[in-house]
């Protein structure tokens, strides 16, 4: 599901951060991923190996657009 999303719909260098709030929602967090503060979106339990919740996170340049995303276990 989330890599589907993320080879669909989230296009880095493409998608911008009001096309991604259409299509996943408001933030729920911000997070600090590779030294940037990227949003988080809670995606809920997402393995079947885990209890931890799972999060995309996308992070944007100074125009609002997409720069990379991924995946992360809380």
């Amino acid at each position: 599901m989330v890599q589907d999303l993320r080879q669909r719909f989230l296009r880095n260098r493409e998608t911008s951060k009001s096309e991604v709030a259409e299509l996943i929602g408001k933030q729920d967090a911000i997070v600090e991923i590779g030294g940037e503060q990227c949003e988080a979106h809670y995606l809920g339990m997402c393995s079947a190996m885990s209890f931890d919740g799972d999060s995309l996170y996308v992070c944007y340049d100074q125009n609002n657009t997409l720069v990379r995303s991924g995946l992360f276990r809380h």
